[in-house]
């Protein structure tokens, strides 16, 4: 897991690529939390429960949209 806090970088010293990283998030210009971090938290809920059925195979992609935009409209 990567630090969030500045200046303790050096916890990575030993690790190339997880200093790579630290690299690149430190001259990111930006950066974008996940959407269901984002959102309040059952808009979240409604995202990651619409993103299993994805992967269950039991909803379309429409279906799975519907659900998240029903719940965002509460």
């Amino acid at each position: 897991m990567l630090p969030v806090v500045k200046d303790v970088e050096d916890v990575f010293e030993g690790d190339p690529v997880m200093a790579s990283i630290v690299v690149a998030r430190n001259n990111a210009a930006y950066f974008q939390l996940y959407d269901d971090q984002v959102m309040p938290p059952a808009v979240g809920e409604a995202i990651n429960d619409a993103v299993e059925t994805l992967f269950a195979g039991v909803a379309t992609p429409e279906k799975a949209a519907a659900a998240i935009e029903e719940t965002a409209s509460f």
